[in-house]
């Protein structure tokens, strides 16, 4: 037993082990645990073609572990893409799903898709709110005419009548963080929500 530079201390009187007070203490230290090894969750959300995953790329290369989940990876697994209501619940729930286990390992996870609807980016704070130790929205603003712009020159397409529904159907995020992918450089957003997760960019 090392001793102290403050001397003895208190006397330490045993106790009866007291049961609820054990259980209190295990809870503590796993909350603990789990806290330290929690991973950030950052949501990307916005039209096709508003420059997300562009941004998206480079805060997770400053993020020393992290998954980047894509909306477009797991849809292009569908043969053909419609952009339905039911399609987007099923591709969301599979983000949903490779980030809730990325967090449980401790890696920071990144959502990276158009999220256009309240309930798509609540539900997923909602669900995977045991596992991170903070979270960030980020909605990332787009003249449609741009985003479009840029749309074409993607390999894998949105289709002009989906395009449309899409941009139609976005519900700008209230309590988010606004970039204008037009007014700000890819970097200088990158660093802006690096910031706000309290991450030191290279």
């Amino acid at each position: 037993m090392s001793s102290s530079p403050w001397g003895r201390g208190p006397t330490r009187i045993r106790h009866p082990p007291y049961k609820s007070g054990g259980t209190a203490l295990l809870h503590l230290r796993r909350s603990l645990i789990l806290n330290r090894l929690a991973g950030r969750l950052v949501i990307f959300c916005g039209i096709p073609g508003s420059g997300k995953t562009t941004i998206a790329r480079i805060v997770a290369k400053n993020l020393r572990d992290c998954f980047h989940i894509q909306t477009d990876t797991l849809r292009s697994m569908i043969s053909r893409p419609g952009y339905t209501k039911e399609e987007s619940a099923l591709v969301y729930k599979g983000c949903i799903l490779i980030a809730r286990e990325a967090l449980r390992a401790g890696y920071d996870a990144i959502l990276d898709g158009t999220f256009l609807r309240d309930e798509y980016r609540d539900e997923a704070v909602e669900k995977l709110s045991r596992y991170f130790s903070t979270h960030l929205v980020v909605y990332v603003a787009c003249d449609p005419k741009t985003a479009y712009r840029r749309n074409l020159s993607r390999r894998e397409r949105v289709p002009k009548k989906s395009f449309l529904r899409l941009y139609e159907m976005m519900q700008t995020p209230v309590s988010a963080l606004r970039i204008d992918s037009e007014m700000t450089r890819p970097r200088e957003a990158a660093r802006a929500i690096l910031l706000q997760i309290g991450v030191r960019s290279s």
